[in-house]
């Protein structure tokens, strides 16, 4: 606490002369007495009594001395210091991925995150706060607020969509809305590194609130289902991320209960393939994964049935290595000579480099054919966290030569050596592809047992891709025909959640992950939500500050309030008083 008029305080003389003239101050009853011989004695001992002693107890004597004090603190004018956030304008930017509904202790990274936003605002001082979430697509979801109700029902009103973060965005559009660099922004997430903020933004005072305890976590890392030789076979990864050894159950649910259960012990940071040997014909399956881990959202997964498999056309020098690998997962593959196509916009192509442009199929399987032209591969192989990759590890298959640089830098490379790509996956002129840039006879992968589950995994991605309506991520957005233009889309178990105007907006997917149906007209489709590859792996970092040092001399962590308000409560009680005290001389009068 300080005064901004502390001289004020000389006025304490003035009350201690008011206090001495009530030492003096005597007052008389006057009363007939028969005698004052017994007050001799009385007399000669107040006489004696020290000074003190002579003060009257009078109720109108502290009364007054009370409103005295009130008022000079008054005129002294009284604030406080208090602990401030630092910043004359906040930026809140929030993680609402899954991976933020991982537990630590009783709450969840989210729901601690919110406690320290509101912690927060309980130490702003009017500043105006802006509040962004980090999802696929970042959004402003409170602008330039100063209200401290509105703030706070923004805050509580946030919620976890399930949607892979894209931090990178969201830090440049608060970096662009930040014009003051007096400003701050607060990140909210688990695992942002320092070199992931500092690339973006160096010139302003930002803290990151990252999680800072690892999880333990057990993740259904892949799940599908499909027909194979006239049954339904199905394989599951689990992937243990965490340091010791964990018992998981896995179970497949279909529409009328249990249908496959395995108990298993996974190592500490491994990966198990479980094999689903034969499953009943049904539209849609759930995986589940039972564990004690701290992560609960990748232990979940849904596939659906693919009634109608997608047959393959070989076009051109295509490796018998490739064909035997897809006919011994039940695909059924078709030859064709230099005078066919495929059909228009049926089955999947597989084709060399240079003849893309002949063929029409939904989706492309890319060889390079000729060993002309291509140069030796040194180095180690590396490969990115992908779903084609689930279960398969390239760094020990030998691959003698490949393309010096691939042709299509719309893919995205996700098994290379250096900078030169090996294997690369995408859209290709709105086809879903997957590109191999080395004869498939210049390596030993066809002796590994990774190479049909890698056939089998791009397969299915591109079948996937190939039927839009069957697979979202979390709020995703396309582009659909449907045979009528209403769509409504209703949970599992029948309850209609929202409807949707094809012809004046694209359909968006529910946000939580789940099996789904959408009715149009006569036609009912199901389809699934699934959680990015990305959010089955929980990381954690430590919390820091970047430019702590900006902000100094400006908005210190201790600033002055209430200079204007604790004036008026502390006169308000002097006068209060005031009237007590003539009420009290009133009636004693």
């Amino acid at each position: 606490m300080g005064f901004l008029n502390p001289y004020m305080f000389a006025l304490i003389t003035l009350i201690g002369l008011f206090v001495l003239f009530y030492f003096f101050r005597k007052q008389y009853e006057k009363k007939v007495i028969p005698s004052n011989m017994i007050w001799i004695q009385v007399m000669k001992e107040r006489e004696a009594s020290r000074f003190f002693q002579k003060w009257q107890n009078h109720l109108l004597f502290w009364l007054q001395l009370l409103s005295l004090l009130f008022l000079m603190f008054a005129l002294m004018r009284p604030y406080l210091t208090v602990e401030r956030e630092k910043g004359e304008e906040f930026i809140f930017i929030v993680d609402t991925s899954a991976t933020m509904l991982a537990n630590h202790g009783s709450k969840t990274v989210f729901d601690r995150h919110k406690e320290e936003m509101l912690s927060i605002l309980d130490q702003l001082h009017e500043q105006e706060v802006t509040i962004i979430t980090a999802g696929s697509n970042p959004e402003i979801q409170l602008w330039k607020e100063s209200d401290r109700k509105k703030i706070k029902d923004a805050i509580e009103g946030l919620s976890v969509t399930y949607e892979h973060e894209n931090i990178a965005q969201a830090l440049r559009l608060a970096r662009a809305m930040l014009a003051n660099e007096k400003g701050a922004i607060h990140l909210f997430s688990d695992g942002v590194k320092w070199e992931e903020v500092t690339k973006i933004i160096n010139d302003r005072y930002v803290v990151v609130h990252n999680s800072q305890e690892d999880v333990i976590n057990v993740s259904l890392r892949s799940f599908v289902v499909g027909s194979m030789f006239d049954k339904v076979k199905g394989i599951a990864v689990l992937k243990n991320d965490s340091d010791v050894k964990r018992e998981a159950t896995f179970s497949v649910k279909g529409e009328k209960g249990i249908l496959f259960q395995k108990t298993v012990v996974l190592s500490p940071d491994s990966e198990m393939l479980i094999p689903i040997d034969s499953l009943p014909k049904q539209s849609f399956y759930y995986g589940i994964v039972d564990v004690e881990d701290e992560y609960v959202p990748d232990n979940f997964s849904t596939a659906l049935f693919h009634q109608n498999t997608q047959p393959v056309y070989v076009h051109g020098n295509i490796s018998p290595f490739f064909v035997r690998g897809l006919e011994s997962i039940g695909v059924d593959v078709y030859h064709l000579d230099d005078q066919q196509t495929a059909p228009h916009e049926k089955g999947i192509v597989a084709t060399d480099l240079s003849s893309i442009e002949d063929d029409y199929g939904i989706g492309y399987f890319l060889f390079e054919s000729t060993t002309e032209n291509l140069e030796p591969v040194l180095g180690s192989i590396k490969q990115v966290d992908d779903p084609l990759l689930n279960y398969v590890d390239m760094r020990n298959v030998h691959i003698s030569k490949s393309r010096s640089s691939s042709p299509f830098n719309e893919l995205e490379s996700i098994v290379s050596v250096g900078d030169r790509p090996l294997i690369q996956k995408g859209m290709l002129d709105g086809i879903p592809t997957v590109a191999f840039l080395f004869p498939i006879e210049q390596t030993d992968w066809p002796m590994h047992p990774n190479f049909p589950i890698f056939l089998y995994n791009s397969y299915e991605w591109l079948v996937q891709q190939s039927k839009p309506m069957e697979y979202f991520q979390p709020g995703e957005k396309k582009w659909l025909n449907f045979e009528s233009e209403l769509v409504e889309v209703f949970s599992i178990d029948g309850k209609n959640l929202y409807t949707v105007q094809t012809n004046r907006e694209a359909f968006q997917a529910p946000f939580e992950p789940g099996i789904y149906q959408a009715i149009s007209g006569h036609q009912i489709y199901y389809f699934s939500v699934l959680i990015d590859e990305q959010e089955k792996k929980v990381s954690s970092e430590k919390s820091f500050t970047l430019n702590d040092s900006l902000l100094d001399g400006t908005t210190g962590e201790k600033q002055q309030v209430g200079t204007n308000s604790l004036w008026f409560p502390l006169a308000l009680f002097a006068l209060l008083i005031l009237f007590v005290e003539w009420e009290v001389f009133r009636r004693n009068a």
